[in-house]
């Protein structure tokens, strides 16, 4: 398991990387798509189109199979 880090803001954010691509947590979603208003900046798209996936904080954690598994 491969993790890594996304910062946004002056806050770190865990990610991993997957042969799917970058997961990373659903409170970093929240924080780069503002629902009915879309993107706060250009930063947060720019993050939003290298992230596949988000993931509760647990499941970033689980084996990579069960992990992709969640989004299918």
């Amino acid at each position: 398991m491969q993790l890594t880090t996304i910062e946004y803001k002056g806050i770190q954010y865990p990610a991993r990387e997957t042969k799917e691509g970058l997961v990373s947590t659903i409170e970093l979603h929240k924080k780069i798509w503002i629902d009915g208003k879309g993107y706060p900046d250009k930063e947060a798209q720019l993050i939003d189109e290298q992230i596949p996936f988000f993931a509760s904080p647990d499941e970033l954690y689980l084996p990579e199979l069960e992990l992709l598994n969640l989004f299918k």
